[in-house]
């Protein structure tokens, strides 16, 4: 074989094995790195999902289910008495406005009454001015009672409209409550699907442990195929100082730099091929560990772990939707059930005015009867319209008193339904929304595993796998054709031009490697580290003889390293 044909076997080996790495290698490294992201997302959920499947982790998953399952049965009690306080304030609302009706009748007899025992006070023959005051100071009271009365009317009316929004919210939140009583039927059930899943602990940890292998050596292998650009930039190193030779035959410049050549290729197949043997090795450990961790995945299938965890979440998605709704619908009405209270309150205040005037009233009347029994038989019939008066205000008074403990009953029950429903179970309803993402994301995190690790045969990792063990196959071709020993020194003393021209070589290195070979094939002198000078190379030392090439750091430029 020729001098002029090494140079060129050595150019076509090393553009080719570029290629090869560039073409296996690096897309190799990128789906090995898509292959560690989603790995790696997975890695906190399986742990998590282990510490919910121990004994410890599904006693407190099973509590919490059951807590949120005591504040559903309080909510539903609670929401079922404010029903009653609803029905029973509309019902008193009813019984308020009869009552009204009845006072103001009451109150009308009366005012008729004391226009009786006014006039009739005028005609007696013994006029006496205290009879007469009475019948003009009930009247007075009267006309009173009958301002508050019609207040109170307003009062109770406005109360009323507050009402039935509050009535249109209640049949709501009934229904709601309803729903959420439904649903937390369900809930034993649904631990009852958990307590089932038995060994779904240790099948976990398998698949944990498996997984976590599966990790490492993912790691491993893309740190082993990072080597890939440190050979790539190595072997562009190469065909740029073949590249400069002169073609023509001859020369004493020629032997050095393609034994150089063949040293540093020699030297960039072993090391890459060291680290192609590496990643494939962690290549078997995945494939090893995807089997142990398919298995497991495939144990959790059969036991529907995906489905139990994906009923659950859907279930406590909607207990958490239905909490939030009565949150909505109990904020939505706060202000009309505290006007509602309010109005209540008033009326009731105004109601006991009534009953006030009604003890004064009652108070003149007898005052009336003692003045009239004075006069004689001329005081008789004022007697009779006295009795009659304080017949009509005492009828007036209890008509006040009914309205006065239903208005109170009203304020009572306004202010129960706003302290009970102002329990919107904030706490509650955050441990249920943690509880249903945490579920949800378990049922994510087995489907993902389920397809993830479940198949080994099919994915990325066979073809990866195929792939560089071709590429370890032309690696180890290449390694072949070359020098199987270490760089050793060059056995004759060089001559200037050849000293120049590997002095001129080794300005083209980035790596700490590349010059370590070269300095063993060709040991620098003292004085040799500076920069040498621009030289040609050329096939003899006749400078007409040279052709027109650049010398080595001529022209040079970063594109021509890959950093």
């Amino acid at each position: 074989m020729t001098k002029t044909s090494t140079a060129t076997r050595l150019m076509a080996e090393s553009v080719d094995l570029n290629s090869s790495i560039e073409r296996l290698c690096e897309g190799a490294a990128v789906q090995l790195f898509e292959q560690l992201d989603a790995m790696e997302a997975m890695t906190d959920l399986l742990h998590r999902a282990s510490d919910i499947a121990s004994g410890e982790g599904q006693e407190n998953f099973r509590q919490s289910i059951e807590d949120v399952g005591s504040h559903l049965d309080t909510v539903a009690q609670t929401y079922g008495e404010l029903g009653e306080i609803s029905g029973q304030l509309k019902k008193n609302v009813t019984d308020i406005s009869g009552r009204l009706d009845s006072m103001k009748r009451e109150i009308r007899l009366a005012s008729m009454v004391a226009t009786n025992a006014q006039v009739l006070s005028r005609s007696l023959s013994e006029r006496n001015e205290a009879l007469e005051h009475f019948a003009q100071d009930v009247k007075d009271l009267l006309q009173g009672a009958a301002e508050t009365t019609a207040r109170l009317a307003a009062e109770m009316g406005e109360a009323d409209v507050d009402l039935r929004p509050v009535t249109a919210a209640i049949k709501e939140l009934t229904k709601a409550v309803s729903g959420l009583e439904q649903q937390r039927r369900a809930l034993p059930e649904q631990l009852r699907m958990l307590a089932g899943l038995r060994g779904l602990h240790r099948t976990v940890g398998h698949a944990t442990e498996a997984h976590a292998r599966i990790v490492d050596a993912l790691r491993h292998a893309v740190t082993d195929l990072q080597g890939g650009d440190a050979a790539r930039q190595r072997l562009e190193h190469v065909v740029t100082m073949l590249k400069r030779l002169d073609p023509a035959p001859g020369g004493e410049v020629r032997p050095v730099i393609e034994a150089l050549a063949a040293a540093q290729l020699a030297d960039t197949a072993r090391t890459f091929g060291a680290e192609l043997t590496a990643a494939l090795a962690q290549l078997r450990i995945i494939r090893d560990s995807r089997r142990a961790a398919g298995a497991a995945v495939r144990d959790l299938a059969s036991m529907g772990v995906t489905r139990t965890f994906d009923s659950v979440g859907r279930l406590l998605g909607q207990l958490n939707a239905g909490l939030s709704q009565l949150a909505s619908i109990t904020a939505e009405i706060a202000p009309e059930i505290a006007r509602l209270s309010q109005g209540y309150a008033r009326g009731a205040a105004s109601v006991e005015a009534i009953a006030g005037l009604e003890a004064e009233m009652h108070g003149l009347g007898i005052n009336a009867i003692l003045v009239a029994r004075k006069i004689g038989t001329h005081g008789q019939a004022m007697t009779e319209v006295a009795r009659q008066l304080r017949e009509c205000t005492g009828r007036i008074g209890k008509e006040s008193q009914f309205i006065i403990e239903l208005a109170r009953a009203q304020e009572a029950g306004a202010t129960r339904f706003a302290a009970g429903s102002g329990t919107d179970g904030h706490e509650e309803r955050t441990r249920l929304q943690q509880l249903e993402s945490e579920t949800k994301a378990l049922a994510r995190t087995f489907a993902e595993a389920e397809s993830l690790l479940g198949d080994t045969e099919s994915g990325p990792l066979p073809q990866i796998t195929r792939g560089l063990s071709e590429l370890a196959r032309r690696n180890t071709g290449v390694a072949m054709v070359l020098p199987d020993s270490d760089a050793q020194r060059w056995p004759a003393s060089l001559s200037p031009s050849q000293r120049m021209a590997v002095d001129a070589a080794r300005t083209l290195y980035t790596m700490q490697a590349e010059r370590r070979i070269h300095d063993i094939l060709f040991p620098p002198q003292p004085d040799s580290r500076s920069a040498p000078a621009p030289l040609k190379l050329v096939a003899n030392d006749h400078p007409r003889s040279a052709p027109s090439v650049p010398a080595f750091g001529e022209g040079d430029s970063d594109d021509d390293v890959f950093f």
